[in-house]
């Protein structure tokens, strides 16, 4: 599978997101305060609320206390939740999804009011209707059952080995099919969670088990009140668990007593989570540095799911991971494990920002994830200074671009009218556009200025709720050096509108002074129909250098153009965004950037990879040829950053699968192989424990026997592929007798050379296996078989249950990119989106229509678009992710269109 299909995967399958509220005492779950009843004749319809709860209704505290069995279809409890009405009501609304209810009543004072509860929308909206209005602090209660969900979230259900498991995913807004109540960030409320299950089966939730006794033959565990919490952060898993008690966490300066620590798998898997515990404490010791305050939970569970919608789950004190990020044997590569720090280090960072702190609404999702994407890294180069962490974060932010390019990309703070809104904010705007944003305005306040503003919003909303507005006067006030007026307006201008920037820059010398003009505009590439007139505040720091000297100026372009004055010498070259600090693309004249280029050696990594960014940026748009862009081709592949290094083959791959037809692929295969082989030969086959090392040998055998088809490359990986397998030997798995860093292309390159047996080989072998890596390795590469008959047989198998949900992509998404069988699984999916969408969490329908992605023609993309014509409003999320896939199409159709032609003369050279 190329690198572009290993991209869109990740981005798909990963993507697939007021004032502050005062801390709420945990104690406050004992009997109600005074309250009044006032009979009435009947109140008026009110119109439904599809967006926000109305305000005069808000959750104090919940009592759960639920019989979970997951061996059943169903489960049931009882919810009580106490309540301020504000003013007299006869009905008023809550969150309830697919849930029965069985009782319902309502004490208020000294009354016991029978009510009534009704799901009144779709979305998981309930009324719940009295004889009688009531006001003031009111206890509700309601015994209930539902089922346990089929796709992923809510309270759903897994089996392995014979084993049945519960677990949950709440966020975004899930948790009214578990219990009913208040499902909105908003309302952060502690609670009181009992959990009542098989005698040999174990609880989890949040908090610490305060008991746990058998009664009437079941398990009773009652948990430790919570801190206040909102819905979608509350957890149980319950079933025949491994529990592996960790040591604690040891006390430090910042926290005086020792952190529980403990991991959970199912049952088998316990042992495997070493590498992941013990990996744990740098990165809480890291961020407690960092806040300047400790861990604010009693304990910390992580837990391996085996079937996992998302990547992993901020739950306080509870975190879901999928198994694949927390249980590891001794063939880990060092991407896995990278993978786990990066991961684990965002979810820890959750921990303070999103589960501490708040936000109020879903608008201001980007200050969870754009903040805990950007802690994760800022933490881990805090536990590993030398490992180029901040690079990482670079690497995010520039390919996030791509996306910030489309007239239909959103914006960091969007505005959340409705649950097609909340879907799509959990997309890489949020998470790395977000994260290069912070990392942008941390570079223009300092480091140390930026923390304490990070700190002094942290102690004034704890345990509460914040928005945007709130985070950035804290750092706006923190900040020592900038005007605070201009660092809030600056910020905003990121957060409130959609696109990436582009700055022109043109420098012009006198026999001593130089100057430079900056001109914004937003970036468009080809194709595009978007108009340019916008304007941010942009900190832009230009780096300019002659012979071995250089020197750094950082200015503010507040307006659409403007000169400056630098104090150095006219320079030999200038880079526009020194250190890659600035989240922007930039422009320069043909001579500029040869002089940048012919001293590109005294480029940093980040700033070579921001140069990347902004030639990509150029060929996107037109403005760079395909000669052009080749000819700098030889020296990117050069240098040793693998970042650098294989920055080409995002571009060679689209020649070859976009533009090139079946006569002119040998050709660019030879060019292809000729300039990267040797590069190749400097990594070998060998596995390595250098992660660079390793991700440049991952990327250079994928694309050399993928994309250029080398053929003796391609023979040693067959050979390793049937070492590993067993396939025509033993029939036994060899995971020792393989790299593992390249046995999933080694995989693909078989089933290409060994045909239909050889798929029909590894289903079996990776469907029997209960290792989600084993599995994951052999449903990719029988995802890639390109004979029409067998990729049919291929197909059916996600409507199979042979298939866990979380695998459905790793045979869809191949086989709709592949041109052998793009068309096919195009009809196939028409023809079964129902089945599809049955294993996809429904707030995750919409991105069904990304599927259009893999087109670049017009005929296609008109078929596409009438498909979901008429079921796109019905997809939740589906308007944007639709749109934004037809115009990615677009996109390609014009960008063929303009590079065919300087590709066909390339050739010819």
């Amino acid at each position: 599978m190329s690198t572009v299909i290993r991209c869109f995967l990740f981005v798909l399958v990963m993507s697939a997101i007021g004032l502050a509220a005062c801390q709420q005492d945990p104690g406050a779950s004992g009997a109600p305060s005074e309250s009044s009843t006032t009979p009435v004749a009947g109140s008026s319809a009110d119109e439904i609320p599809l967006g926000q709860l109305p305000q005069d209704v808000a959750p104090v505290a919940y009592q759960i206390d639920l019989t979970i069995m997951p061996e059943r279809d169903r489960f049931n409890g009882t919810v009580v939740i106490e309540l301020d009405i504000d003013s007299a009501r006869d009905h008023f609304y809550l969150h309830g999804q697919d849930i029965i209810a069985n009782d319902v009543r309502v004490a208020s004072g000294d009354e016991l009011l029978a009510a009534s509860y009704e799901q009144v929308d779709d979305t998981g909206i309930a009324r719940i209707s009295l004889p009688q209005a009531v006001q003031g602090r009111v206890r509700l209660h309601i015994d209930y059952d539902a089922p346990f969900n089929k796709a992923l979230h809510g309270l759903y259900k897994v089996s392995e080995s014979g084993r049945d498991y519960a677990f949950t995913q709440f966020e975004a807004i899930s948790a009214r099919l578990a219990f009913p109540g208040f499902d909105e960030p908003r309302f952060k409320t502690p609670f009181d969670i009992t959990l009542r299950v098989a005698e040999d089966h174990v609880a989890i939730s949040n908090t610490p088990e305060l008991s746990s006794e058998i009664i009437d033959d079941m398990k009773v565990v009652r948990f430790a009140s919570t801190k206040p919490l909102p819905t979608y952060l509350i957890a149980f898993a319950v079933g025949d668990l491994d529990v592996v008690e960790w040591a604690d966490l040891p006390a430090t300066d910042i926290r005086p007593r020792p952190l529980p620590l403990r991991g959970i798998a199912v049952k088998g898997k316990g042992e495997q989570l070493a590498y992941a515990l013990e990996g744990t404490n740098a990165i809480v010791t890291a961020l407690e540095s960092y806040f300047g305050t400790p861990y604010p939970w009693a304990k910390l569970d992580i837990l391996a799911v085996p079937d996992f919608a998302a990547g992993a789950m901020e739950n306080a004190g509870a975190i879901t991971y999928r198994e694949t990020l927390l249980l590891f044997d001794d063939t880990a590569t060092p991407a896995r494990k990278r993978r786990y720090k990066m991961v684990h280090a965002h979810e820890l960072a959750h921990q303070w920002f999103g589960d501490l702190v708040t936000p109020a609404w879903w608008n201001d999702i980007w200050l969870n994830e754009a903040f805990a994407t950007w802690m994760a890294h800022v933490a881990m180069d805090i536990a590993e200074p030398d490992s180029n962490y901040r690079r990482d974060l670079l690497g995010r932010g520039l390919r996030v671009m791509a996306g910030d390019s489309l007239v239909n990309a959103r914006q960091i703070r969007q505005p959340i009218l409705s649950n097609n809104d909340i879907a799509t904010a959990f997309d890489g705007i949020t998470y790395s556009k977000g994260g290069a944003v912070l990392s942008m305005f941390e570079n223009l306040l300092g480091r140390e200025d930026f923390r304490q503003g990070v700190r002094n919003y942290m102690g004034e909303f704890q345990y509460g709720t914040a928005t945007a507005d709130d985070f950035i006067r804290h750092l706006a006030a923190a900040s020592t050096e900038q005007s605070k007026e201009l660092v809030i307006a600056a910020f905003n201008s990121f957060l409130e509108q959609p696109g990436l920037p582009l700055v022109e820059v043109a420098s012009e010398c006198s026999d001593s002074d130089v100057s430079v003009s900056l001109t914004q505009s937003r970036y468009f590439p080809l194709g595009s129909k978007g108009e340019q007139a916008q304007q941010w505040k942009i900190p832009v720091c230009l780096r300019t250098g002659s012979s071995n000297d250089s020197a750094t100026t950082c200015l503010m372009l507040t307006e659409k153009q403007q000169r400056f004055e630098l104090p150095q010498a006219c320079p030999e070259w200038i880079m526009p965004n020194a250190n890659s600090a600035g989240y922007y693309r930039f422009a320069m004249s043909q001579q500029d950037w040869s002089n940048l280029l012919a001293n590109s050696d005294k480029q940093n990594p980040e700033e070579m990879m921001a140069m990347l960014g902004s030639l990509t940026g150029a060929f996107n748009s037109g403005d760079l040829d395909v000669a052009s862009l080749m000819a700098i081709a030889p020296q990117l592949i050069a240098n040793p950053g693998w970042q650098i290094a294989i920055a080409p083959i995002e571009h060679m791959e689209f020649m070859y699968n976009r533009m090139a037809d079946e006569r002119q692929k040998p050709a660019l295969e030879a060019r292809f192989a000729e300039l990267y082989t040797g590069k190749m030969e400097q990594t070998g086959l060998g596995a390595t424990d250098d992660r660079e090392k390793a991700q440049l040998q991952a990327a250079l055998v994928e694309f050399l026997a993928e994309t250029a088809k080398h053929p003796a490359l391609r023979a040693e990986l067959v050979t390793m592929a049937r070492a590993y397998s067993g396939y025509g030997t033993d029939d036994q798995l060899h995971t020792d007798k393989a790299n593992p860093i390249i046995i999933g292309t080694a995989l693909a390159v078989a089933v290409d050379e060994l045909g239909n047996e050889f798929v029909d080989y590894l289903l079996q072998q990776g469907l029997s296996s209960t290792d989600a890596v084993i599995r994951g390795r052999a449903l990719t590469a029988a995802g890639n078989t390109k004979d029409p008959a067998k990729s049919a047989e291929v197909r059916e198998l996600v409507l199979s249950p042979d298939l866990r949900n979380n695998e459905i992509w790793s045979i869809l998404f191949p086989q709709a990119f592949m041109p052998e069988t793009r068309d096919a699984t195009w009809t196939w999916i028409q023809e079964n989106l129902d089945g599809v969408l049955a294993r996809m969490p429904k707030p995750s329908w919409g991105r069904i229509s990304s599927i259009a992605r893999t087109f670049c023609d017009s005929e296609k993309r008109a078929e596409v678009e009438a498909f979901f014509a008429d079921r796109i409003d019905s997809l939740t999320g589906g308007p944007r992710s639709l749109a934004q896939a037809l115009e990615r199409v677009d996109l390609c159709i014009a960008k063929v269109e303009r590079h065919r032609a300087d590709m066909d003369a390339w050739l010819g050279q």
